[in-house]
């Protein structure tokens, strides 16, 4: 391979501006992983299906030996759900004491086989396989620079881009692969949680803003288990002998480390700290994380009361009965009811058999995922004063579909409560949230909004406001909040310029 990009060069560029353009894609994706078990393969198992919810489109898995990849032809990746991919007979062809495992749904890549991880990347040392969560801002720069070098692309996604970087400054640095990532973090720009997997190790990866959630804990025969979210940790820590019956401790991957699992051992290496500050993404516990979930060291459902006792505060909602977009929005509607003293009433079921119509590929499937979701209570709506609350609009879509539900069972008003307050900016992070947004497109307009959902003008809608937002954090400073105030962590000046 001919080499043409000077070590020097690459560790110049951390954050220069040419980014993503509508080719470049990324995702928005869940990660589960073992060492150190026998079991780890189907431990590993137990953690995506727990994870399901952050990625609803592709699975795939690798597991190690120490000697050997599994299954042969890896690593697997296919279509679907957890339950139908990873199937007794496939988890029969993973073997080994170390895996790690992958959920996607696609923020802008295409969804297709390609842009499904692990992604692999091939060394002198033999084959890298990784997994990451988040999006790289400058990914396109570091992509053509790659390129230039001989480096052949097949997905249009930057885990693919990160595990060859990491590669790269392997191959033509110290030959090691701790400081080849330590290399690869300077020149990242963007939000990533990652786990690199060679032959014998894992090396677990995080931004410096720590923006996506990554959390581990270690076993007490020296099993380590890692995954986006802690709901997924309850259950593949289950009943592991490992903890002796006693209650593991999860800790979050920090964003100046590099956890290097490796001869039965957890290393830590500092890294090359970048800007002190974390940049938490604020939406993860709003909405996207599970409500038992903690992340960012706070449990998901009480700050998602939260919330709602903070925007009981700004609008004083008064009605019949308070209920619940599920499910997302049912630990907000409990403190609503509590607080106010209206009646907690579901009058909105959602099929579980469903996914997220959120995170769905495409606006079309969004539209059909809402009809396929919900289903109102018919009998509970007519002349009732609904107190509705929702954690968040974005698009609208699946709004202007729930208000269109209700109304045909003509209620005596509708006001809705919405415990995020007005998504103004685009998401260059992970979450699939750079175009179509409701609130920038009517400027912000609250009353334009209410008309757009199909509210009546006697319907009352309320967004928590941004320092509603903060009053329910310890530390507001370390949040990103961009999608809501603009004020990016770091430059996004040259994806704005393409998006």
């Amino acid at each position: 391979m001919p080499l043409s990009i000077p070590l020097s060069l690459l560790s110049s560029f951390p954050y220069s501006g040419r980014i993503l353009t509508n080719e470049e894609k990324s995702t928005m994706c869940g990660i589960a992983g073992c060492y150190n078990t026998r079991h780890a393969p189907n431990i590993t198992q137990l953690g995506l299906h727990q994870l399901q919810h952050r990625g609803q489109e592709w699975v795939g898995m690798i597991s190690s030996d120490g000697n050997h990849f599994f299954p042969e032809r890896a690593p697997l990746r296919r279509e679907g759900l957890v339950m139908h991919v990873l199937t007794p007979e496939v988890m029969r062809t993973m073997t080994g004491h170390m895996a790690i495992g992958h959920l996607r749904y696609s923020t802008q890549g295409a969804s297709e086989l390609n842009n499904a991880q692990p992604h692999e990347a091939q060394t002198d040392a033999g084959p890298v396989f990784f997994c990451s969560n988040g999006d790289i801002v400058n990914c396109g720069e570091l992509r053509s620079l790659l390129r230039a070098d001989g480096f052949t692309f097949y997905s249009d996604n930057d885990g693919e881009v990160i595990v060859k970087l990491i590669a790269y400054c392997y191959q033509h640095g110290e030959r090691s692969w701790i400081a080849a990532i330590r290399r690869a973090k300077v020149m990242l720009n963007g939000s990533y949680s990652g786990v690199l997997m060679i032959r014998d190790r894992m090396f677990l990866i995080r931004d410096h803003l720590e923006n996506r959630p990554f959390s581990y804990t270690v076993a007490k025969d020296g099993a380590v288990f890692f995954a986006s979210e802690t709901s997924a940790l309850d259950i593949m820590t289950a009943d592991y002998e490992g903890f002796n019956g006693h209650e593991y401790e999860p800790r979050e991957v920090p964003g100046n480390v590099i956890i290097e699992l490796a001869e039965g051992k957890v290393l830590e290496h500092p890294t090359i700290q970048g800007s002190p500050r974390r940049a938490h993404c604020v939406f993860e516990p709003i909405y996207f994380s599970r409500p038992d979930s903690t992340v960012f060291g706070i449990q998901a459902k009480l700050f998602r009361r939260k919330l709602g006792e903070a925007l009981v505060r700004e609008a004083h909602p008064e009605g019949d009965i308070v209920s619940p977009v599920p499910d997302s929005s049912v630990e907000a509607s409990l403190a609503v009811s509590r607080v106010t003293g209206i009646p907690l009433e579901h009058i909105l079921y959602r099929h579980h058999y469903t996914g997220r119509t959120f995170i769905a590929p495409s606006q079309k499937l969004r539209d059909y995922g809402v009809k396929l979701k919900f289903n109102p209570d018919r009998r509970a709506i007519p002349g009732k004063r609904i107190v509705l609350v929702d954690d968040s609009i974005v698009r609208g879509t699946t709004m202007r579909k729930l208000i269109g539900m209700l109304k045909r069972y003509r209620p005596a008003q509708i006001t809705l409560l919405i415990t995020c307050p007005l998504i103004m900016h685009a998401c260059y992070y992970g979450i699939d949230m750079k175009g179509g947004l409701i609130a920038a497109a009517l400027q912000g307009d609250v009353e334009a909004i209410k008309t757009k959902i199909g509210l009546d003008p006697h319907d009352r809608l309320y967004f928590l406001s941004l320092d509603g937002l903060k009053s329910c954090l310890d530390n507001p400073s370390d949040w990103c909040m961009a999608c809501l105030d603009g004020l990016y962590p770091t430059d996004v000046s040259g994806f704005q310029a393409h998006a």
